[in-house]
């Protein structure tokens, strides 16, 4: 049985820095966490311009 609780999002130097950060996490210990890179879009709808 598989469960997914929800989503930490966390601001990492590089990759080695979010992995160090994911291994703190509490689940991590006894399931599983996935480090993946967030990329900004700009130019979205409704999106303010400067």
């Amino acid at each position: 049985m598989w469960q997914l609780t929800g989503y930490f999002l966390v601001d990492a130097r590089d990759l080695e820095d979010a992995i160090n950060i994911a291994g703190q996490i509490p689940g991590a210990r006894i399931g599983a966490v996935e480090v993946r890179p967030v990329r900004e879009i700009s130019g979205l709808p409704g999106e303010e311009t400067a």
